[in-house]
Protein backbone atom coordinates (compact mmCIF):
# COMPACT_ATOMS: atom_id res chain seq x y z
CA UNK A 1 0.00 0.00 0.00
CA UNK A 2 1.41 3.39 -1.01
CA UNK A 3 1.40 6.59 0.97
CA UNK A 4 -1.67 8.68 0.22
CA UNK A 5 -1.79 12.46 0.10
CA UNK A 6 -4.35 12.36 2.91
CA UNK A 7 -2.04 10.31 5.13
CA UNK A 8 0.90 12.61 4.43
CA UNK A 9 -1.20 15.71 5.16
CA UNK A 10 -2.44 14.22 8.45
CA UNK A 11 1.09 13.23 9.45
CA UNK A 12 2.42 16.68 8.57
CA UNK A 13 -0.34 18.28 10.65
CA UNK A 14 0.58 16.12 13.68
CA UNK A 15 4.31 16.83 13.31
CA UNK A 16 3.79 20.58 13.01
CA UNK A 17 1.56 20.35 16.10
CA UNK A 18 4.42 18.69 17.98
CA UNK A 19 6.82 21.46 16.95
CA UNK A 20 4.35 24.15 17.99
CA UNK A 21 3.83 22.47 21.37
CA UNK A 22 7.58 22.39 22.02
CA UNK A 23 7.88 26.06 21.10
CA UNK A 24 4.92 26.97 23.35
CA UNK A 25 6.49 25.11 26.28
CA UNK A 26 10.10 26.25 25.87
CA UNK A 27 9.90 29.55 24.02
CA UNK A 28 12.75 30.94 21.90
CA UNK A 29 16.48 31.15 22.50
CA UNK A 30 17.62 27.60 23.30
CA UNK A 31 20.04 25.38 21.44
CA UNK A 32 18.75 23.32 18.53
CA UNK A 33 19.75 20.11 20.33
CA UNK A 34 17.43 20.98 23.24
CA UNK A 35 14.49 21.55 20.91
CA UNK A 36 15.28 18.30 19.09
CA UNK A 37 15.21 16.24 22.29
CA UNK A 38 11.90 17.77 23.34
CA UNK A 39 10.47 17.45 19.83
CA UNK A 40 11.14 13.71 19.66
CA UNK A 41 9.66 13.32 23.15
CA UNK A 42 6.53 15.02 21.81
CA UNK A 43 6.52 12.64 18.81
CA UNK A 44 6.68 9.71 21.27
CA UNK A 45 3.76 11.13 23.23
CA UNK A 46 1.75 11.22 19.98
CA UNK A 47 2.73 7.62 19.18
CA UNK A 48 4.81 8.54 16.11
CA UNK A 49 7.90 6.57 15.09
CA UNK A 50 11.07 8.51 14.33
CA UNK A 51 14.80 8.31 13.74
CA UNK A 52 17.14 11.06 14.94
CA UNK A 53 20.21 12.26 13.05
CA UNK A 54 19.39 9.97 10.14
CA UNK A 55 22.28 9.56 7.67
CA UNK A 56 21.20 10.25 4.10
CA UNK A 57 22.95 8.09 1.53
CA UNK A 58 24.27 10.05 -1.41
CA UNK A 59 24.70 8.59 -4.86
CA UNK A 60 26.98 10.38 -7.31
CA UNK A 61 27.34 9.03 -10.85
CA UNK A 62 26.20 5.61 -9.69
CA UNK A 63 28.61 5.51 -6.74
CA UNK A 64 27.72 5.66 -3.05
CA UNK A 65 29.51 8.63 -1.47
CA UNK A 66 30.24 8.72 2.26
CA UNK A 67 29.10 12.17 3.41
CA UNK A 68 28.05 13.96 6.58
CA UNK A 69 24.57 14.60 5.18
CA UNK A 70 22.01 13.99 7.93
CA UNK A 71 18.37 14.71 8.63
CA UNK A 72 17.53 15.98 12.09
CA UNK A 73 14.47 13.73 12.34
CA UNK A 74 12.82 11.24 10.00
CA UNK A 75 9.20 10.62 11.05
CA UNK A 76 7.34 7.42 10.14
CA UNK A 77 10.04 6.67 7.52
CA UNK A 78 8.49 9.27 5.18
CA UNK A 79 8.59 12.82 6.57
CA UNK A 80 11.90 14.70 6.84
CA UNK A 81 12.13 17.30 9.61
CA UNK A 82 14.97 19.81 9.72
CA UNK A 83 14.90 21.77 12.98
CA UNK A 84 16.28 25.29 13.23
CA UNK A 85 16.76 27.48 16.28
CA UNK A 86 16.83 31.05 15.01
CA UNK A 87 15.35 34.43 15.75
CA UNK A 88 14.48 35.22 12.12
CA UNK A 89 14.38 33.05 9.03
CA UNK A 90 16.17 34.29 5.97
CA UNK A 91 15.98 33.09 2.40
CA UNK A 92 19.49 31.61 2.47
CA UNK A 93 18.62 29.47 5.51
CA UNK A 94 15.60 28.00 3.76
CA UNK A 95 17.65 27.44 0.62
CA UNK A 96 20.28 25.57 2.64
CA UNK A 97 17.65 22.90 3.43
CA UNK A 98 16.70 22.34 -0.21
CA UNK A 99 19.74 20.21 -1.16
CA UNK A 100 18.94 17.79 1.67
CA UNK A 101 15.36 17.52 0.42
CA UNK A 102 16.63 16.84 -3.10
CA UNK A 103 18.92 14.05 -1.90
CA UNK A 104 16.04 12.47 0.02
CA UNK A 105 13.79 12.77 -3.01
CA UNK A 106 16.34 10.83 -5.06
CA UNK A 107 16.32 7.91 -2.59
CA UNK A 108 13.87 5.12 -3.29
CA UNK A 109 13.49 4.26 0.39
CA UNK A 110 15.20 4.87 3.71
Amino acid sequence: MGVTKKYLNELTYKVIGCAIEVHKQLGPGLLESVYEKCFVKELELKGLRYQRQFWVPLEYKGLQIDTELRLDVLVEDILCVELKSVVDYCRSMIQSCLPICQCCKNQKEF
